[in-house]
């Protein structure tokens, strides 16, 4: 494919790179001292590598499956577990994830939840990228639940969602289902949901720059914006 570059015409030093493979491309945004994105790159991997003149690139991870362990329970590692990175969630739980210390787009992803889920009394939030969907449920603001699913097909988000809202007891009482995907997956996944009498709302995420709409799995680009913010990964202990 023809790279996707955008350059902002306002701050042009760039302070960190945050970059994940996906559908065979690099995917990275350039962030400036002050968080705003600077530059935005879709390209292939040969292509990004002649890019010269800004930090290293902090490659994040994105598929690898995540466990939210309460702080009572850190130190005790399950047999059949393969973490090795952790990240403070709250002062109650830690995200723990295979990762060889890069962060996961899993992190940016809960931040962005968390701030969402104080808007709503219970909430189901999802973002799907590509063959995995992250999903969320929170009461009170408060998080219940939170995992990462590998899914084959548009069916297996819906059957994901509400399992895990009637396992959460949302199936007793009004919830908003909030998601977040490409604008082709989010029209399929309204459909299927209406079928099913449940109201699905489409993130109004904030546009990174003017156009950034435009681009390539715009929806990826807006969480390595986050990864800016989050608490860079340790050895799990």
């Amino acid at each position: 494919m023809k790279p996707y570059v955008y350059q902002s015409v306002y701050e042009h030093e760039i302070a960190a790179v945050f970059a994940i493979a996906y559908g065979g491309l690099i995917h990275a945004v350039g962030l400036g001292n002050s968080g705003v994105v600077c530059r935005h790159w879709v390209m292939e991997k040969s292509d990004f590598g002649l890019i010269k003149d800004i930090p290293k690139p902090m490659m994040a991870v994105w598929k690898e499956s995540v466990t939210v362990v309460p702080a009572q329970f850190i130190g005790v590692k399950p047999p059949d577990s393969e973490f090795d990175s952790m990240v403070t969630l709250n002062d109650e739980a830690y995200l723990c994830y295979k990762g060889k210390n890069r962060q996961h787009l899993f992190q940016s992803y809960l931040h962005k939840a968390q701030m969402v889920a104080a808007k709503y009394q219970s909430l189901v939030f999802f973002w799907c990228l590509n063959d995995c969907v992250y999903l969320s449920v929170f009461d009170g603001g408060k998080l219940l639940f939170s995992n990462v699913f590998e899914v084959n097909k548009k069916e297996e988000i819906v059957y994901f969602v509400l399992a895990v809202a009637r396992d959460c007891g949302f199936d007793s009482k009004p919830f908003t289902l909030l998601g977040d995907a490409d604008d082709s997956q989010m029209n399929e996944l309204h459909a299927d949901f209406e079928t099913l009498s449940v109201e699905l709302v489409h993130l109004n995420r904030e546009p990174l720059y003017t156009g950034c709409d435009h681009a390539p799995d715009a929806h990826v680009a807006n969480l390595l914006s986050f990864l800016g913010g989050c608490e860079f990964p340790r050895d799990y202990n």
